[in-house]
């Protein structure tokens, strides 16, 4: 009996292979979605994790603007804080390639803190040796000489030369983004690569400190982690802060002795010049005095200059570019994990228990036969057993199988374009997987053996007998007789079967609102981000390049930068605003949110540059003396409204407040604009202009680039930001995104497609009985199919008008999670996307409607009357 038994439990799975591999694949998508989500993030943060710890990545970084370095006293401060584990003092400085538009950040050999993954070659041990990051390998070859130069081809003061022979290529941790590695004031102030060498290249002293910590715990991108280097390096800008304050003074209080020495001699020139009128000496005489007033006269405006000299203590996420782009891809995957497996789920996990559910109905009698037989109860159960437990498992394995080895390596490739990393390292959660399982037992065994167990109550006569169809009751449309009466017989007999049948009818409904959903989701997703570069860059930022200027130059410098400035034949127009870079926290994120403060020189032409327009009516903002202009992001990051105030914070961690007047439509970055009456009541002091925003005629990325370097060529300059340059990283962030949103769009075709055609399966194979004595009675085959067609598409259309408004609210809220902090939503959807996801379902429809039509002609209509 046992033998037969389990004979007939395998004839089951080969009579309904449709029914069997259909839920198999519904449960193998949602698992495939919901682990491989689930697990992407954590494999994509272990990858990178590793290479910090192999390459033993600083905590925090220390720099300061010269070569002078730190002094011994220095030193010894921050040594001697509490939480500092290990120092080591480094050199840096910025150079340009020579004879290249481009720039690079030279560094000297790292000891045992952020040290370097040899690629090829060896790394370098004379002063004349030079090793390169990856992002210049396509430049460059081992043996070739690198000339590094200020950006006037002169050598740099901070290099003891400029030739170097490059020894080898190398991979850093500390700067793993492919393109842009940060700004600087050399070439088009955007750094391309990095590079190493001896500290004996170097001039000066060590101005950089790496630190590392001995109070954090957790790995990189954890909350413990981060959180604790968050504090620690806050605790450290306010420490060397007050060293910055002591080297101003000491550099000060040299300085006016210099000057009070200087005035002594002017004294006793002016005397000596005085009593040489008249012989050959007064030229010679006047001649030295004249030296000396000029000498004074630089000593003097060298005090502006040291009044900007500060210290900055940053963690990962401020020195190290790549390391908060690549944790923020991670969260955004991790985002997507937390929402869009629970539709997909949801979806599959339905369909799956309304088909193990009709599985059981149908076996009725069959359950009955083998009760009648002597079978026990358990041994009659033990056909829906196997089969739901052996459908689940497998759907779980193949689901696992796709989602651990294969979900990860295409996300991280998209992603992972954008970085010089290792190749991504897999990992098992299980906890995903037993949730996946134990889901995917629910929807399988559960509707099997509870319908089975119910009907086991009855005795086993009664249950060899096909359960009693339901009563016949009138649907509401015939008690409306005008309209029923003018309905053909098929039209009639379609909403009979549709109405009486509440439960195959939702399922289809709802499974293929959930499909076409899923799909305008993505389709949406994709609009959204095609939309965000072309509305930012050309309804709202009109400007191509900033230029930041040093306010504290000399008349003559600054002169000569707007100079630079109004004679080149490119330039459209330009003005000129104060700009400061601001902190903002926001609860929950790891880091501060950057915040660029404006304050326009001319409000009435600022709107040439920038268009502020309130982000719910659309009309353009005035900037006023009691309130600023905060962009939409930052608002909804901080949860605030108009009439709020908002705290930024300097680079020294000093907090301000202010008052928001009005919200401003913006979509990537966040900024506050103010007049400068109002900055002025913020911080107390009258805003110096420090930037110029200029427009172009040609706008082309070349000639940003042409416009960027040039000026940085001047005494005065800063650095140069590029609007193209922006563009690029964004680009290049959604471009990724694409690629996972093209992931999504598939894999919500696969559901759409299993979901219609398990759903019709069971309808027909529910109703051959039917369909049969519809043959016998004469209906020709077209009208036998269309019997079921016409459920089909009605119960479609009705699911895909449904879809629609569903799929508005699951985009909606998938972008408002998956963006990244500083960048707002488009709408997405449109039209266009909801004709395609219509023609997507129509399309799967179509199919599975031809494969029914061959599945109900091949019927042997005399055997399934028997």
């Amino acid at each position: 009996m046992k033998n037969m038994l389990n004979l007939n439990i395998w004839r089951e799975i080969k009579a309904s292979k449709a029914r069997f591999f259909s839920v198999l694949g519904l449960i193998a998508l949602a698992v495939f979605v919901f682990v491989g989500l689930k697990s992407t993030p954590e494999d994509m943060r272990n990858t990178v994790r590793e290479a910090y710890t192999e390459q033993n990545l600083a905590d925090a970084k220390l720099s300061m603007p010269t070569n002078d370095g730190f002094t011994n006293d220095e030193k010894d401060k921050i040594k001697q804080q509490k939480d500092v584990d290990k120092v080591e003092y480094s050199y840096q400085t910025d150079a340009k390639i020579h004879g290249h538009k481009q720039a690079l950040r030279l560094i000297s050999t790292p000891d045992t803190l952020s040290t370097m993954e040899i690629r090829s070659g060896k790394m370098p041990t004379q002063a004349n040796e030079i090793v390169l990051g990856e992002q210049l390998s396509d430049n460059y070859k081992i043996g070739d000489t690198i000339k590094l130069t200020d950006n006037n081809d002169k050598q740099l003061d901070t290099l003891a030369g400029e030739e170097f022979k490059v020894t080898g290529f190398v991979r850093s941790a500390q700067f793993m983004r492919r393109h842009n590695l940060g700004s600087t004031k050399m070439a088009t102030g955007q750094l391309d690569g990095f590079a190493v060498t001896s500290p004996d290249a170097f001039t000066g002293s060590e101005n950089v400190a790496q630190l590392s910590y001995n109070n954090v715990h957790g790995a990189a991108y954890s909350n413990e982690y981060e959180h604790q280097v968050r504090e620690n390096t806050d605790n450290m800008q306010k420490v060397v802060n007050g060293l910055a304050k002591d080297r101003r003074s000491d550099l000060k209080n040299d300085i006016d002795k210099q000057v009070k020495d200087a005035q002594a001699q002017k004294q006793e020139l002016e005397t000596t010049v005085q009593a040489a009128q008249g012989t050959p000496m007064a030229s010679q005489a006047q001649a030295g005095l004249d030296e000396i007033n000029e000498k004074i006269d630089e000593a003097n405006a060298s005090k502006a200059s040291i009044d900007q000299l500060e210290y900055t203590a940053e963690t990962r996420h401020g020195f190290s570019p790549g390391y908060t782009e690549f944790g923020g891809d991670s969260d955004r995957v991790g985002e997507l994990s937390n929402s869009f497996p629970i539709f997909f789920f949801a979806v599959a996990l339905m369909v799956s228990f309304v088909t193990m559910q009709r599985m059981a109905d149908v076996k009725r009698t069959e359950v009955g036969t083998l009760r009648a037989l002597g079978y026990s109860g358990a041994q009659s159960l033990k056909e829906f057993i196997v089969y739901s437990v052996l459908v689940a498992t497998l759907g779980t394995i193949v689901g696992t199988a796709i989602g651990i080895f294969i979900l990860p390596q295409r996300i991280f490739e998209a992603f992972g374009s954008n970085f010089y990393t290792n190749s991504v390292s897999i990992g098992v959660m299980w906890w995903p997987i037993l949730v996946s399982y134990g889901l995917a037992l629910l929807s399988t065994v559960f509707p099997a053996v509870h319908t089975t167990y119910r009907d086991m109550r009855e005795q086993a006569a009664t249950q060899m007998l096909p359960k009693p169809p339901a009563n016949g009751t009138r649907i509401l449309l015939e008690r409306w007789t005008g309209l029923w009466s003018k309905l053909s017989f098929f039209n009639k007999v379609t909403l009979r079967n549709i109405l009486r049948n509440k439960v195959r009818m939702w399922m289809t409904i709802l499974g293929v609102a959930g499909s076409i959903a899923l799909l305008i989701t993505g389709f949406g997703i994709r609009d959204s981000l095609n939309k965000l570069v072309p509305l930012q860059y050309e309804q709202i930022v009109h400007y191509d390049v900033i230029g930041l200027y040093n306010a504290n130059a000399s008349d003559a410098e600054r002169d000569d930068y707007h100079q630079a400035i109004d004679e080149d034949k490119n330039v459209k127009r330009s003005t000129d605003i104060h700009m400061d870079s601001m902190n903002v926290s926001v609860k929950g994120q790891q880091s501060d949110s950057q915040v660029q403060l404006m304050v326009p020189e001319d409000n009435k032409q600022f709107d040439k540059y920038l268009t502020l327009r309130d982000y719910k009516t659309g009309q353009a903002l005035d900037l006023q003396d009691d309130s600023a202009v905060v962009t939409e992001k930052l608002a909804k990051l901080k949860g605030l409204e108009v009439g709020d105030k908002l705290t930024v914070s300097n680079t020294k961690g000093e907090e301000h407040q202010v008052k928001i007047g009005a919200i401003a439509e913006m979509y990537t970055g966040h900024n506050v604009v103010m007049n400068a009456a109002y900055y002025e009541k913020v911080f107390d002091e009258k805003p110096d202009a420090n930037a110029s925003l200029i427009r172009l005629d040609d706008r082309s990325n070349s000639a940003m680039r042409d416009m960027a370097e040039k000026l940085n060529q001047e005494d005065a300059a800063v650095s140069a930001l590029q609007s193209g340059s922006i563009r690029n990283d964004i680009d290049t962030v959604l471009t990724s995104l694409n690629q996972v949103v093209l992931i999504i769009i598939i894999a919500a075709g696969l559901l759409a497609f299993t979901v219609l055609f398990t759903l019709t399966n069971i309808n027909v194979s529910e109703r051959i009985k039917e369909l049969s004595t519809l043959k016998v009675l004469g209906f020709y085959p077209k009208e036998v199919l269309g019997y079921i067609y016409r459920e089909t598409a009605s119960l479609t259309a009705v699911g895909i008008l449904i879809g629609f408004g569903f799929g508005y609210v699951v985009h909606a809220y998938l972008m408002s999670v998956v963006m990244p902090e500083n960048t707002m939503s488009v709408p997405g959807v449109t039209l266009i996307n909801l004709g395609i996801s219509t023609l997507i379902i129509v399309l799967f429809a179509l199919i599975v409607m031809w494969l029914m039509a061959r599945k109900i002609n091949r019927v042997d209509m005399l055997g399934a009357l028997k």
